[in-house]
């Protein structure tokens, strides 16, 4: 048995008592004695609770621009190729990896609709982009966040109390502030009224 101090680490825990089971996030406040045996699992009782989880350790502050950073497309649908997807992170900063859709674990040839690539940003990627007439979500550690909603930087959507936005004006606001290609934009280019 190893003894962990109250500030050693994090974990997720399943705990299940004799009327429910909850899931849970928590931080130790006392130490506990835990079998470290799986290293990263665990299993005890404490009265009449069983407590079975995972440990993690804090991962520290997010990574810089300029830093390596694992950028995770997400929620494609298969929409796009890899050569699609990557003409639009380009516009961000150098991708330094093969774009691949994921491989679900234990199903042979069978993929998630999710790319994740490791780049070094120059500047941060918007978490919606238009992307050929389609939406493209993105996401990694350290990204600001973006309302789906109102596109306003800051909160999320359950959160937002502000009126919601016209998406063409959001794309709109893109080309401006990002200088974001037309030539991404397929079949929403012909929608939304762009100066050249």
């Amino acid at each position: 048995m190893f003894k962990l101090p109250d500030t050693a680490l994090f974990g997720i825990a399943l705990i299940k008592t004799a009327n429910r089971g909850l899931g849970i996030n928590f931080k130790l406040s006392l130490p506990t004695e835990i079998d470290l045996s799986q290293f990263a699992e665990f299993e005890f009782e404490l009265n009449d609770d069983k407590y079975k989880g995972r440990l993690f350790t804090p991962i520290g502050p997010p990574p810089q621009l300029g830093e390596d950073i694992i950028v995770t497309v997400k929620k494609t649908a298969f929409h796009f190729d890899t050569a699609q997807v990557a003409s639009c992170l380009s516009n961000f900063g150098t991708i330094a990896g093969t774009l691949e859709y994921k491989p679900i674990d234990g199903l042979q040839n069978i993929r998630e609709d999710t790319i994740e690539v490791l780049m070094k940003l120059n500047r941060h990627i918007p978490s919606i982009l238009p992307l050929f007439g389609k939406r493209l979500y993105t996401n990694y550690r350290g990204q600001p966040i973006l309302c789906g909603n109102c596109f306003h930087l800051g909160h999320v959507r359950k959160e937002c109390k502000n009126q919601r936005a016209n998406w063409k004006d959001y794309v709109q606001s893109l080309m401006t502030s990002l200088n974001y290609p037309v030539a991404l934009l397929g079949t929403w280019r012909s929608l939304i009224a762009i100066e050249k």
